[in-house]
């Protein structure tokens, strides 16, 4: 079974401790992004038996790299770190073709989510429709926020690692670029609670998106996923 290793620079990983050390129920959304400025795009690292595996396929628009992995377990493993944007919607698409086209039947794919702070929301929820559709599983791997939940979330099987944190808020407005909420974006909310129903949660899970602010982070805790619902393992 292939394992993954993730690794961060070390001054990332002190800032990490810092920040980590003072998790409250509540994140300033300044926190995360003075974590996500410090970090630099993380060596990812899958190994098997035999050792470290080498990327299949590796999408340089974003992110995204494809792994082949040995049995048992998936066939393949996809990767998606980073912010999620158009390109990152496009290479996993892209990607999970590629996987499909290596073998006669279909392939059985685990998604990896590792250090996202969310992005764009119609990538995200694209990329959620195709997970949900393909039924493949998701897991995350450090810290997964804002969109990216939504992505994790289309999974037919949901995982975390014992260190993963994950957090969510509402969805606003942006400063382009600069990934700065302005205001809320009902709009953006309507889509977000019409999504999540498509895949069969309860509305309470919508609203735990929709009634935080978009300033703030929500975390999501063990006690959260009971109080839901949602059935996540830790591995």
């Amino acid at each position: 079974m292939a394992t993954i290793g993730y690794y961060q620079r070390p001054a990332c990983e002190s800032s990490a401790r810092a920040l980590r050390a003072k998790i409250r129920r509540h994140w300033p959304a300044a926190a995360f992004l003075l974590l996500a400025a410090c970090a630099a795009p993380p060596e990812i690292e899958l190994t098997g038996r035999q050792g470290p595996l080498e990327p299949v396929l590796v999408d340089s628009r974003a992110n995204v790299q494809l792994f082949a992995l040995p049995e048992p377990g998936p066939s393949y493993a996809i990767f998606v770190d980073g912010t999620i944007t158009t390109d990152t919607a496009e290479a996993f698409r892209e990607l999970g073709a590629a996987a499909y086209a290596r073998q006669a039947r279909a392939p059985e794919i685990r998604v990896h989510l590792g250090e996202s702070f969310g992005g764009q929301l119609e990538p995200s929820l694209a990329m959620g429709a195709q997970i949900r559709e393909a039924g493949w599983d998701t897991r995350i791997e450090t810290i997964c926020a804002s969109a990216c939940v939504l992505v994790w979330l289309a999974g037919d099987t949901l995982s975390v690692s014992p260190d993963a944190h994950v957090a969510v808020h509402s969805a606003s407005y942006q400063v382009r670029g600069l990934g700065v909420p302005l205001w809320r974006s009902e709009a953006g909310n309507r889509l977000i609670a019409e999504y999540l129903a498509a895949l069969g949660y309860p509305s309470e899970v919508a609203e735990f998106f929709t009634g935080s602010t978009p300033w703030w982070f929500e975390m999501w805790t063990a006690e959260d996923s009971a109080r839901l619902g949602v059935e996540v393992e830790v591995w």
